[in-house]
C-alpha cells in the first residue's frame, strides 16, 4: 500500500509535538494526510519557485530563505487550514520566489510607501502565477477567505470607522478586496476614500499587471517587470495615495481631539492628550502613528522571503541615513572644538566612519585586493618587459634620441624646417593577444559562507587587470539560465563600474545551476567575436548543474560527476583551440575536477581571489612569447 510508506510512530509524532500540535487528537489517516500534504507542499514550492535545490520543510511561519535556500512552513497549517489554503501558501510564496525583487529602496524609505508597495505586488505575484499555472487560482483565492470574503450586499455591512482604520489603510485593503472580488470594498462609507480609489484603480490594475514578457524569464526581465510596476506606482497612485495619507492625518488629530485616539510620547509614558503636545511634537506624533499602522499591513503582506536584495536595499538605507548625521554632525561646527587629544581622536573616528559610509559598491570589493591588485600590475609589467630591448623608431619632432644622420641633415639645410624631424621615440612592446571570458556562478548557493563576496572580488580583479593592460574581455553570469553582463566591445569605467557590479550582485542567489547552456554561450561567443592568438574561458562554480538533468548527468558508479551535454561544450572548445579552465569552489571542489581536464579548487574561500589571481598571472604569461618591439 502507498500509505505504508508514511511514518507514523513516535519519531513523526514526536516532530509533530515539537511544533505545538496535540498529538492525542490526531488518527492514523490524519497524520498520513499531513504527511501526504508535505509532500504536495514541497513539490508546489520548488516547481513554482523554479528552483529544485531547495530545502522545504516545517518551521514556526511561512519563510523562504534565499540564502540557505530553504523554505518553511507551519505544519499546523497543514492540519487546520486544509488542503488548498495550504498548497495555496506555497504557490504564493513559490511565485514571490520566483519574480518578486526589490530593486529601488525609495519604497523602503517610510512604511506607508512599503505598504502600498507590498499590498500591489501581492496579486501581481499571484496574477502571474495563474498565468503560468493554469487552475492555480483555485489555491491561491483560499489565501484570502478569512479576512476578504465577499461580503452579501443583502445583509448589513460594519462599515470601516475612519478612527480605527484611516482611509489611506482603507484604501489598502480595498485594493485587495477588487483583486479578489472586482469591485470596491463595500466596507468603505468615506467617499473622499472611496473618490480617491476609482481614480486610481486602472493604474493600479495595470502595476499588478506588469509580469515578465516570457514564463521562464531570464533575471533581468524579472527585475525590469518590477521595475515597470514601481514606475506606475509612483507616477499615477502614489500622488493620489499621499492626499489620503494626508487625510489620515487629519482624522489622527481630530480622534485626539475628541477622545477617540490617544498617542504617548514614550513607549513607557502615560498616554497623553492633545493639550500637553506641542504643535511639533504633535505632527510628528500623528506620523509615528501612521507609519506604525502602515507597518502592520505592510508586514502582512511582505514577501516572506530572506533576500539579498532587500538586506541590500535596507542597508543602503541605514547607511544614507548614517551618512547624512555624520555630514551634520561635521558640519555643526564641533570640529572647531578641538581642546584635547581626546576631541581629536573623536573627530577623526567621525571623519573615518564618514569615509567609510561613503565608500562606492566598486569599492566594497575592491578595497580588500587593491595591493593585490598593484602587486599584480606591477609584477606583469616587469615579466612582460625585462628581456625586451629598447628600440627606437622615428622620425619625429620631439622624442627621447637623436638620429645623428637625420640631425646633421637638418643642420645643413640650415635648419630647414623641412628636415627638422630627426628625433627618435622608444617603441612600447605590443599587447598579448589573448582574450578572456569569465563565467560566475550565480546560483542559490552561492550566497553561501561569503562565496559570493569573494567571487565579486574575484571578478574586480579581473576587470582592474585587464583594464589595465588593454586586455578584451567578457562576463557571463548563469543561475537558471545564462547571460552576458559585459560585451567584448563595451567599457568597465569609473563612471559605470557601481552601476554594473550592483547589477551583478543582484543576479546572485537567484535560482538553479545551467552550467551547460553558460559553456555553450561562453564558447559561442568566444569563438564569434574573439580574433585573438589564445582565448581563454574561466568558470568559477560552486557546484553540481541541476537545471535541465537527465541521464546525460549525473554520479556514476564509481562516485564521480559526468555531464554528456557540458563535455561535448569542452570538446567543441577544444576544437577551437579554447582554453577552459574550471575553478572550483564549495561543492564545486569534487564536481569541477571529475567534468573539466583543467581546473583549479579551492577549498578555503577566502582564498578565492589569490587563487584567481595565481591563474591570471599564469595566462598573460604564457602570451610573453608573443611581445615583440615595433620596428
Amino acid at each position: 500500500m502507498v500509505k505504508d510508506k508514511y511514518k507514523t510512530g513516535g519519531d513523526y509524532l514526536k516532530k509533530l509535538s515539537s511544533y505545538g500540535i496535540d498529538v492525542s487528537k490526531l488518527s492514523h489517516d490524519d497524520i498520513v494526510k499531513v504527511q501526504e500534504l508535505e509532500e504536495r507542499v514541497e513539490a508546489m514550492v520548488k516547481t513554482t519557485g523554479g528552483d529544485y535545490s531547495l530545502k522545504v520543510r516545517p518551521g514556526n511561519v511561512w519563510a523562504m530563505n534565499v540564502e540557505n535556500r530553504t523554505m518553511t512552513y507551519p505544519i499546523i497549517d497543514l492540519i487546520t487550514k486544509g488542503t488548498e489554503t495550504t498548497l495555496g501558501y506555497a504557490l504564493h510564496e513559490g511565485g514571490h520566489r520566483d519574480i518578486t525583487r526589490m530593486i529601488d529602496k525609495f519604497w523602503f524609505t517610510r512604511e506607508t510607501l512599503r505598504a502600498l508597495y507590498n499590498v500591489v505586488e501581492d496579486p501581481r505575484v499571484n496574477t502571474y502565477e495563474e498565468t503560468k499555472w493554469p487552475g492555480s487560482n483555485e489555491y491561491l483565492s483560499k489565501t484570502y477567505e478569512l479576512e476578504w470574503p465577499k461580503l452579501d450586499s443583502t445583509k448589513p455591512i460594519e462599515y470601516y470607522d475612519d478612527y480605527k482604520v484611516q482611509p489611506h489603510l482603507q484604501f489598502l485593503n480595498s485594493i485587495i478586496y477588487y483583486y479578489r472580488h472586482g469591485v470596491i470594498d463595500p466596507r468603505i462609507k468615506n467617499q473622499y476614500v472611496e473618490e480617491i480609489f476609482n481614480k486610481s484603480i486602472n493604474a493600479i490594475k495595470n502595476a499588478y499587471s506588469k509580469h515578465p514578457p516570457t514564463l521562464n524569464p531570464s533575471e533581468d526581465q524579472k527585475r525590469e517587470a518590477q521595475r515597470k510596476m514601481g514606475e506606475i506606482l509612483k507616477d499615477k497612485v502614489l500622488p493620489e495615495y499621499e492626499k489620503l495619507i494626508a487625510e489620515s492625518a487629519k482624522i489622527i488629530e481630530q480622534g485626539m481631539l475628541n477622545g477617540n485616539i490617544q498617542l504617548s510620547l514614550g513607549p513607557t509614558a502615560t498616554p497623553t492628550g492633545i493639550g500637553t503636545l506641542s504643535t511639533d511634537e504633535l505632527t510628528q506624533k500623528t506620523r509615528d502613528y501612521i507609519e506604525v499602522k502602515s507597518k502592520e499591513i505592510a508586514d502582512k503582506f511582505e514577501a516572506k522571503i530572506t533576500r539579498r536584495d532587500v538586506e541590500q536595499l535596507k542597508d543602503d538605507i541605514a547607511k544614507e541615513r548614517k551618512r547624512q548625521e555624520l555630514n551634520k554632525s561635521l558640519n555643526s561646527g564641533d570640529g572647531d572644538n578641538v581642546q584635547s587629544l581626546n576631541d581629536l581622536m573623536k573627530q577623526k573616528i567621525k571623519y573615518e566612519r564618514l569615509r567609510n559610509a561613503q565608500k562606492s559598491e566598486w569599492d566594497k570589493y575592491y578595497s580588500p585586493i587593491a595591493s593585490l591588485v598593484t602587486t599584480l600590475i606591477g609584477l606583469l609589467e616587469n615579466e612582460l618587459t625585462k628581456d625586451a630591448r629598447p628600440k627606437y623608431h622615428g622620425f619625429f619632432r620631439t622624442g627621447k634620441k637623436i638620429d645623428m644622420r637625420k640631425y646633421l641633415q637638418y643642420k645643413a639645410s640650415a635648419y630647414d624646417p623641412a628636415y627638422e624631424k630627426f628625433w627618435m621615440q622608444k617603441a612600447l612592446p605590443s599587447k598579448p593577444s589573448i582574450n578572456f571570458t569569465l563565467v560566475i556562478d550565480e546560483s542559490g548557493s552561492m550566497v553561501e559562507g561569503e562565496r559570493d563576496t569573494n567571487a565579486l572580488k574575484s571578478l574586480v580583479l579581473f576587470i582592474e587587470l585587464l583594464n589595465h593592460f588593454d586586455l578584451d574581455f567578457n562576463i557571463i553570469g548563469f543561475s537558471d539560465t545564462a547571460l552576458i553582463h559585459k560585451e567584448f566591445d563595451e567599457d568597465i569605467t569609473s563612471v559605470n563600474k557601481d552601476v554594473f557590479i550592483r547589477k551583478v550582485f543582484n543576479h546572485m542567489g537567484v535560482g538553479a545551476t545551467d552550467d551547460s547552456s553558460a559553456l555553450e554561450m561562453a564558447v559561442d561567443t568566444i569563438i564569434k567575436e574573439s580574433e585573438a592568438d589564445h582565448k581563454v574561458i574561466l568558470i568559477i562554480s560552486d557546484g553540481e548543474g541541476n537545471v535541465g538533468k537527465s541521464k546525460n548527468a549525473g554520479i556514476d558508479k564509481f562516485g564521480h560527476y559526468y555531464n554528456f551535454t557540458l563535455k561535448e561544450n569542452l570538446k567543441k572548445a577544444d576544437r577551437n583551440g579554447i582554453d577552459v579552465i574550471g575553478i572550483g569552489i564549495g561543492e564545486g571542489i569534487k564536481y569541477v575536477p571529475d567534468i573539466y581536464a583543467k581546473s583549479v579548487v579551492e577549498e578555503r574561500i577566502d582564498h578565492l581571489p589569490h587563487a584567481f589571481a595565481d591563474l591570471m598571472i599564469e595566462k598573460i604569461l604564457e602570451e610573453k612569447s608573443l611581445y615583440s618591439n615595433v620596428n
